[in-house]
């Protein structure tokens, strides 16, 4: 490949020569625009190097100043994986001046530029598509997965608050803080990642880097999700997915192990996750389950700190990570590797999710003399199928050239059969909408008049057609509040649900209102008693109120999909009961 400006022409037109045909798809390379061109030439070099036909573009109208500097950055950056200009240009732009961008938001932009692809072009059923100007018409770029701001003249902190708001701290890091937060004009609950740059040594300022940079880029459902970038030079703040179900190694260690069907889900949602990285040439290279997040919506692979971005399948990589007793034989020994170690870790996952513990619990020294073999102690194993056992040894193979591929994985019976279980996670609609009416009623925490929060339980009688609630006197006990948000402690099930479902529906021990008199149900801290409470604990996205002419109804509930359901439900009901012929 041969990238400079061209010799016969003004310095600020770019000529590329890359090793492809053209052909006729495009009519006059004058007719697209700039970017259009710079896309395109990306295109031709990504998809169609098998060719060996030489071909030169050159941009019309030509590009200047930094406009140069930007498509020149961009193809040194696909060529090469990094560009070598310190800092991208993107004068023309994000109207800021590109020498102020700092390095891990230029590789996240310059990652986050995506060529545009040809429309098929369909030789029948109507003309060629093409733009105003003539040319054939090309997907415009699509605006980047992640919002990345760099912030020259304002620090990052400064802008983080201004735009989020602190719900509550979730935990701390080496050299960072985790807050839950929402954004204050949006809304919406996320974690922010709060870095301190200062304190980080090189190693780590690359790994953060290459975390920003490969998280920007992806997009799928079992894997967490970045939503923006603050960054400084002193601090890097990442705004991502917030996720509420903790982590697989809590859940293992606190039910000892998971049964073959809950193993099966969790491990078909992290095939489906690391089958879409290795589809995108990137290596996790830590996947254990301190880094597979569980949450309402499914199984999420997190912690990319490790993770590197391949030029191509056949690429191999050198550098020794990841954590001993998960990592590859080949990644502990020094040899290079491929994207067989994320399998050789998933296998060591699979093994813990049906035993326990793990196959390999020795130190690092230890295991670069340890010839891996796999055991299957009776006690723990004799329920496991041998089918199963195969496939984690196959999985833990010491010889890379025998694990399975993570399309192979996909395939799997075992596997196919997990993507039918639905995985971990909070309870469903339907069993929210079980509960509300058969009298057992959803725990809560109800706020009254004054802000001031007690355990409840709701419950909606489809007989009567009102809404119940149990009252703060009929129980004082303050331990309810406890196990109402304890993580062992189904929400679906009442301290006092018995005693409830004794009583008929026109004699409950509750208070009530009617469904006819509701007139609005309304989600986050929209009304007085919200404000008027002083809890720093309340989360907006958990919280609704049911409002009519002379009250209001203001819950909290221990999760978002609670909530969700919640309003659903009380929406779905008001507005058939509007419907119904009156008498």
């Amino acid at each position: 490949y041969h990238l400079e400006p061209a010799a016969e022409a003004p310095n600020e037109t770019l000529v590329v020569s890359i090793p492809v045909d053209v052909g006729e798809n495009v009519r006059t390379l004058s007719q697209l625009s700039a970017w259009e061109q710079l896309s395109l030439a990306s295109f031709l070099q990504r998809y169609w190097a098998d060719n060996q036909v030489s071909c030169t573009i050159t941009f019309d109208p030509v590009l200047e100043g930094p406009q140069l500097e930007h498509a020149l950055a961009y193809f040194q950056y696909q060529l090469k994986g990094v560009s070598l200009l310190p800092k991208v240009p993107l004068g023309a732009y994000a109207q800021m001046p590109y020498e102020e961008i700092s390095e891990a938001t230029y590789k996240s932009m310059v990652s986050a530029l995506s060529p545009v692809s040809f429309r098929e072009i369909k030789t029948r059923g109507g003309p060629q598509p093409t733009s105003s100007n003539g040319a054939v018409v090309l997907d415009q770029p699509g605006t980047p997965l992640v919002r990345l701001q760099s912030t020259p003249k304002k620090a990052a902190a400064v802008l983080f608050d201004e735009q989020y708001e602190v719900l509550k701290h979730l935990g701390n890091g080496s050299y960072s803080q985790v807050k839950q937060v929402t954004h204050r004009s949006q809304g919406g609950t996320f974690a922010a990642k709060l870095v301190e740059k200062q304190v980080l040594s090189k190693t780590d300022r690359v790994a953060l880097s290459q975390e920003v940079l490969i998280l920007s880029r992806m997009d799928h459902p079992n894997v967490m999700r970045l939503h923006e970038v603050l960054e400084d030079e002193s601090k890097c703040i990442m705004i991502i997915e917030c996720l509420d179900g903790g982590d697989l190694f809590d859940r293992v260690t606190q039910k000892g192990k998971l049964a073959d069907a809950e193993a099966q889900g969790v491990m078909a949602a992290l095939v489906e996750a690391v089958f879409y990285c290795h589809s995108h040439c990137i290596l996790h290279r830590d996947i254990k389950p301190e880094n597979i997040l569980m949450s309402s919506a499914g199984i999420k692979l997190c912690d990319f700190g490790f993770a590197k971005q391949l030029n191509s399948v056949h690429e191999r990589a050198t550098d020794s990570c990841g954590t001993p007793g998960y990592a590859a034989p080949e990644v502990l020994n020094g040899r290079s590797y491929g994207f067989e170690v994320d399998v050789f870790s998933l296998g060591v996952v699979l093994y813990i999710l049906l035993c326990g513990y793990p196959p390999f619990p020795m130190k690092l020294q230890k295991l670069r003399k340890h010839n891996f073999e796999v055991l299957f102690p009776p006690k723990e194993w004799n329920h496991v199928a041998y089918s199963t056992k195969e496939l984690i040894k196959s999985m833990l193979a010491v010889d890379p050239a025998l694990r399975p591929t993570a399309l192979m994985l996909k395939q799997h019976p075992w596997i196919v059969q997990g993507r039918r279980v639905r995985p971990p996670a909070t309870a469903s609609s339907a069993d929210l909408h079980a509960a509300f009416t058969s009298g057992a009623g959803v725990s809560a925490m109800k706020y009254g008049r004054q802000g001031i929060p007690h355990a409840t339980c709701i419950s909606l009688c489809p007989t009567c057609h009102m809404v119940w609630w149990r009252p703060k006197d009929l129980d004082r006990t303050t331990s309810i509040v406890h196990k109402l948000f304890s993580p062992r402690r189904s929400a679906l099930n009442s301290p006092h649900a018995a005693q409830w479902e004794s009583n008929n529906c026109h004699n409950h021990p509750c208070k009530g209102i009617l469904i006819s008199e509701i007139h609005q149900i309304v989600q986050g801290l929209k009304t007085p008693v919200f404000e008027r409470s002083q809890s720093s604990q309340l989360v907006a996205e958990r919280c609704c109120s049911i409002v009519t002419e002379t009250r209001t109804l203001d819950l909290e509930f221990p999760t978002k999909q609670m909530c969700d359901a919640v309003v659903a439900l009380f929406t779905q009901v008001v507005t058939a009961a509007t419907q119904l012929p009156s008498n």
